[in-house]
């Protein structure tokens, strides 16, 4: 009888030793090339040979019919862009359709990033005609104003650089010259970026271009202000935002300043009201300068976004060689609740936050963990990367690898995957050797 009971005994304590249950199981095995999520369904491609035959999977991984693709309402204001047929442009609209046939020499496009551009802002583009002389016109193709101009920069902000008989100005949508005076030497302007012809040390210099089509850096002066119009952002609700001497004001549709230059940062003004940051602080100010609210701390970003009650903020920290973002969180009054002690932080989720620590011993690595309101730890840093947690878990990255793991920092799905994506409720996709499967958890 006492070995039956130390036998029994035995078994039970080694069980949770020798053998942890999976919390999850597959529902497709690993088989897929690529997954594309697109609401509650995946379209997902299977190599046959040098061909992909792709289908439609639901969350129990069962094959459905592809699904009909709404047809969009169509734009009052179709997205007009420039394209090109042989040697001259036209103007398509957002499906590719001719608006204007092909026409123009060449317009002027001015780069919002890199990778994207506005050929027309505000509806407004300059273009060249067959001619070689260049002028403004509307999305419809209608002359705005008349081809006169030898050159033309992009049209930005109520004007385009423009250059006729004699020199460079600026001209308004409705053909008016609005450059009262030009800036034509290093004394008046920064010849790094002034667009025109100087001479700095004896050598000439010709007019630089953004990329290779938007003319920018001419100076000019308004009412005994130098502006450069190219550190001007668009107008909102009839005031755009200036850079001067480091700072930056507000001017009206007549170039007058509203509001001197004498803020570090600022957004576009809404309903009357703008986010400004001076001395370090951010607030929002009227049209007529009075703040309307000021925060009691020191912010890089607008504090205008809340999770769960907090707003990630970040502040500089200048103790190294060059200046660094430090995150903390604030709640809805601004005052710091937690404070900015870390290097990367995401907005809360699920009562907890995964942020990056900033105390690395000499040759450490930072790493991710998660914290709670109070700013504690209670998952200590040990990951390379993570998302917010959704419905009791998050994805976290380990040694280049993915998993799953719930609020205790247990693994529910260990990192043994390449790659992984959040499906439907509890059913993940997983990449393993470059092949998806889907899973469920338990």
């Amino acid at each position: 009888m006492k070995r039956a009971i130390i036998f029994i005994l035995t078994s039970v304590n080694l069980t949770p030793l020798c053998m942890q249950a999976q919390q999850w199981e597959w529902i497709v095995q690993p088989k897929y090339t690529t997954v594309e999520i697109k609401d509650s369904l995946a379209k997902v491609g299977i190599q046959n040979g040098k061909e992909t035959t792709y289908l439609w999977l639901d969350s129990l991984g069962r094959e459905v019919a592809e699904p009909e693709v709404k047809a969009k309402a169509p734009s009052a204001k179709p997205a007009a862009k420039f394209q090109k047929e042989g040697k001259l442009y036209g103007v398509v609209d957002s499906l590719d359709q001719w608006i204007v046939r092909p026409q123009f020499k060449n317009h002027r496009t001015r780069p919002l990033t890199i990778a994207r551009r506005a050929d027309f802002y505000n509806g407004v583009a300059a273009v060249q005609n067959e001619k070689g002389l260049w002028g403004l016109i509307d999305q419809s193709g209608h002359w705005l104003v008349e081809p006169q101009y030898k050159d033309m920069g992009a049209y930005y902000c109520g004007m385009a650089p423009a250059k006729n008989e004699k020199d460079w100005g600026y001209v308004d949508a409705e053909g008016k010259w609005i450059a009262n005076e030009i800036a034509k030497t290093e004394k008046d302007a920064d010849p790094e970026t002034y667009a025109g012809t100087v001479t700095l040390n004896g050598r000439p210099l010709q007019y630089s271009r953004f990329g290779h089509v938007y003319i920018h850096g001419l100076w000019v002066k308004f009412n005994g202000e130098w502006f450069e119009p190219s550190k001007m952002g668009r107008f909102t609700e009839g005031l755009a935002y200036v850079f001067s001497s480091n700072r930056i004001g507000f001017v009206d549709t007549t170039r007058n300043w509203v509001l001197k230059p004498i803020y570090e940062n600022v957004a576009d003004f809404r309903d009357g009201q703008a986010w400004v940051r001076q001395d370090g602080r951010w607030g929002i100010i009227d049209r007529e300068g009075n703040w309307i609210k000021k925060l009691p701390i020191n912010s890089v970003e607008i504090p205008k976004f809340f999770s769960e009650g907090l707003a990630l903020l970040s502040v500089y920290d200048y103790s190294s060689f060059s200046p660094v973002p430090r995150y903390g969180y604030a709640d809805t009054s601004y005052h710091w609740v937690i404070g900015t002690d870390f290097r990367e932080a995401l907005p809360f989720s699920e009562g907890v936050a995964g942020v990056m620590n900033s105390k690395v011993s000499i040759g450490g690595t930072p790493k991710y963990g998660f914290i709670n309101r109070s700013g504690n730890w209670v998952i200590e840093p040990q990951f390379d990367g993570v998302v917010p947690f959704f419905n009791g878990v998050a994805v976290v990255t380990k040694k280049k690898n993915v998993g799953l793991i719930d609020h205790a920092g247990a693994w529910v799905i260990e990192p043994e995957f390449d790659n992984m994506q959040l499906f439907y409720a509890k059913t993940f996709w997983l990449r393993q050797k470059d092949k998806w499967g889907l899973v469920r958890l338990k």
